[in-house]
């Protein structure tokens, strides 16, 4: 097939799928002769590129800094500082530490309530309305390593499920409080709009936490871990059964609660020998199989699928003949 007859046809299938696309996800590329279109699995390149470790220095005006940031993290509430990321300097972003088990045990496999090796969240838009992104993102993510002696288990779990499944990027930085050296962490992408935007031609759709709603005492291994009721059980037809048991992220949709309950209800009750035609109207197969892939590697190389929760993102795809079926995630944080 020549290369010209490969274009056309690529922007036949392009255009046929989403019309109102005008460019490719970041993630998305073709093959040095055209003919091939990739999805996922390329190297990473920019602030998460993982053969460099960023520096960033968090400046704060107050002294007392860290009696603030632990008063505001029940609220979480940002504390402005200028960060420094490589010489650049952004100015007015906002901090507050993160995690919930990982709050309380330190970094670095333990650390007790006392450890000041706490994860950070850093929001470039926490006191202004447009600000500059740290080369392209908004919302960054500082991990403490939480029972994770070998303080590597993100970014090789991130690197490693990439070619199978999408995955948020991942890599290390080395972070300093008002000069004084903090070590490293490991920095994970956010799962939110632009993490969307680099892998699909909408984020028309849904994203959960598998885990029960903050405030919630859960029936597993913590507070909030819940009983295994968030893998997409078929609960009910209720949908107060699933917002006991799922934590609502964020949505693009106005049905997301009753979508759950059908996605659920076909996938624990359709016949197994129906299973796999009926599934193909709700979901793309290549990526649910791939979520099981990641979950079995999990379980075996680290334990995460029963250690870590998960996000779960719907996202509404279009398919002849039916009004949607979803395009599914389920990633560990």
């Amino acid at each position: 097939m020549t290369i010209k007859k490969s274009l056309f046809l690529f922007c036949c299938i392009f255009f046929s799928y989403f019309s109102q696309a005008q460019v490719l996800p970041k993630d998305w590329f073709l093959s040095d002769d055209a003919t091939i279109l990739t999805q996922g699995g390329k190297p990473v390149t920019g602030f998460y590129n993982e053969d460099k470790i960023p520096q960033i220095n968090l400046i704060f005006q107050e002294a007392t800094y860290w009696t603030i940031l632990t008063s505001n993290y029940t609220s979480k509430k940002d504390l402005m500082a200028t960060m420094i990321v490589d010489g650049v300097t952004y100015d007015s972003v906002g901090v507050r530490f993160k995690g919930q088990t990982s709050y309380g045990g330190g970094g670095g496999g333990g650390g007790g309530t006392t450890s000041q090796k706490k994860s950070f969240n850093i929001s470039m838009d926490a006191f202004k309305k447009n600000p500059d992104k740290l080369k392209g993102y908004q919302t960054l993510n500082l991990n403490n390593s939480f029972q994770d002696p070998s303080f590597m288990r993100e970014v090789f779990y991130c690197h490693s499920i990439r070619p199978y499944a999408h995955s948020g990027k991942s890599n290390f930085v080395h972070l300093y409080l008002n000069g004084q050296d903090w070590g490293l962490y490991q920095n994970t992408q956010q799962l939110n709009g632009e993490f969307l935007k680099e892998r699909f031609l909408t984020n028309n759709g849904t994203s959960w936490r598998a885990d029960v709603p903050p405030g919630t005492v859960g029936g597993g291994g913590g507070g909030q871990w819940g009983d295994g009721k968030a893998a997409i059980n078929f609960l009910g037809e209720d949908t107060l059964l699933y917002q006991k048991n799922y934590t609502l992220n964020g949505s693009k949709t106005s049905k997301s609660w009753q979508n759950l309950v059908n996605v659920s209800k076909v996938l624990n009750q359709t016949p197994l020998a129906e299973l796999e035609t009926k599934l193909a109207d709700y979901w793309i197969l290549t990526e649910l199989c791939g979520i099981w892939q990641v979950k079995l590697l999990s379980l075996m190389m680290i334990r995460m699928f029963i250690k870590v929760k998960w996000t779960i993102i719907f996202i509404k795809m279009p398919k002849p003949g039916v009004s949607f079926r979803w395009n599914t995630m389920a990633i560990a944080q």
